[in-house]
């Protein structure tokens, strides 16, 4: 029975570790659409710089 609380408690763990992700990864991509549009505000890119920027975007995101 001790073996199974312990489990539980390493599942609930868990579902809060990725709770926190998945609040840090919408944070982060909000922030990235509100910065996107200012500099879309600003001015408009060439279309290689927008595949650059996009590129590095999903690098960083894939980063741990």
């Amino acid at each position: 029975m001790n073996s199974n609380v312990k489990f539980q408690e390493q599942i609930q763990s868990m579902k809060a570790q990725i709770e926190a992700m998945r609040a840090e990864t919408e944070a982060s991509a909000k922030h990235h659409d509100d910065w996107v549009a200012q500099q879309n505000q600003r001015q408009p890119k060439s279309i290689l710089a927008r595949i650059v920027h996009s590129v590095l975007v999903a690098l960083k995101l894939m980063a741990p």
